[in-house]
């Protein structure tokens, strides 16, 4: 450095009153010490084996020069800056500024305004409402810290058919519009109700699929009211109890059984909502998230760890009936239980596989 260089500070001294990005004149300059002016016109003087972060500041990036206003400015444009950048870069002077670019960057005038005025906007998180799944979400942070036990989510109410994979109702709203219910034959003409069926959500990967809800009825008497109905089993009849105590090494094995089968009723849950989750994002359009690939390969590793095999059992049955996994994800994993125990005796029985194969053929 030389006296009359002009300089920057490249990093916060609250003792000299600098920051990173300030800029000053170098009065008296030696070998140890310094001595500057800078803009704001303050004189600071320290020496350099205490304050060596200086650099020449006849330039500094666009970054860097956020909020520093000077007299006369200079830009050199590159290939890397939008409009946002443009306008900070071309508003830091108070009498002018001229502009810099290279014909090996820009080969002409108008590809130096296409880039100058481009609009670069980041996605936020914010920005994707109506692919959360607010459920599996806190059954995820409570496995994940191992309160699974002690957070009960409320179970999904009974549905008739299937529910589509698709955005819950209400997270997302048409600017003034009223966010309350309304049938589309109520009140509105036949615009209306055609803008209405417009505005339905788009068809998931399920759509079709019913299944029946309701209980079967029972089947009614052949003979009428003329017969009498024969009297009703108690609950307890046929019950005969053993006055013989139980050992506790008979227990033990039940008492295991029923820890596998609760454990196992558990991680089935987890890798059906993790399942859902990706099924959800990819009927909707929308790409599946690294931490949505990573839950559904880690909730699969743990079910094949408990049942070797599981997993694939579990593929299986969702795919003969989608409505299982919707079931399972809500906390309801018997059938899907069942359906893959099935999907289990076909692997291990040849005939069974041979069914399957001329089923699918």
């Amino acid at each position: 450095f030389a006296t009359g260089d002009r300089i920057m500070f490249l990093k916060n001294e609250r003792g000299l009153g600098v920051k990173n990005g300030t800029l000053g004149k170098v009065e008296r300059v030696s070998p140890d010490s310094m001595a500057v002016r800078l803009d704001d016109g303050r004189q600071v003087a320290f020496d350099l084996k205490d304050y060596a972060h200086v650099d020449h500041g006849y330039a500094a990036t666009i970054h860097k020069s956020q909020g520093v206003t000077v007299d006369q400015g200079h830009v050199l444009a590159t290939p890397g800056m939008d409009r946002h950048a443009a306008y900070v870069a071309l508003s830091r002077h108070r009498e002018g500024v001229q502009l810099h670019y290279g014909r090996d960057d820009f080969a002409d005038d108008r590809r130096l305004v296409r880039t100058l005025s481009r609009e670069r906007a980041k996605d936020m998180a914010s920005d994707y409402p109506m692919y959360r799944d607010r459920d599996a979400e806190a059954q995820s942070f409570a496995d994940r810290r191992g309160l699974s036990g002690e957070i009960r989510l409320p179970d999904a109410p009974e549905r008739k058919g299937v529910e589509l994979l698709g955005p819950r109702a209400g997270t997302m709203r048409q600017m003034g519009g009223d966010p309350r219910p309304r049938e589309i034959g109520e009140g509105r003409g036949a615009g209306d109700a055609k803008a209405a069926a417009e505005r339905q959500p788009r068809r998931g990967m399920f759509d079709g699929l019913k299944l029946s809800a309701e209980p079967a009825k029972a089947a009614e008497p052949a003979q009428g009211a003329k017969e009498k109905a024969a009297p009703k089993r108690g609950m307890f009849d046929g019950l005969k109890l053993s006055s013989r105590t139980p050992t506790p090494a008979k227990e033990a094995p039940a008492r295991a059984e029923q820890g596998l089968t609760h454990d196992f009723r558990r991680a089935v849950e987890r890798a059906s909502r993790s399942a859902e989750a990706v099924l959800q994002a990819r009927a909707s359009g929308a790409p599946v998230l690294e931490h949505q690939k990573v839950a559904l390969e880690r909730t699969t590793q743990a079910l094949d760890q408990i049942r070797p095999g599981a997993s694939r059992d579990l593929a299986s049955a969702m795919q003969r009936d989608p409505a299982l996994l919707r079931e399972a994800a809500a906390g309801r994993s018997g059938p899907m239980i069942e359906a893959m125990a099935q999907e289990a005796r076909v692997r291990a029985d040849p005939n069974l596989r041979a069914d399957r194969f001329v089923e699918r053929w």
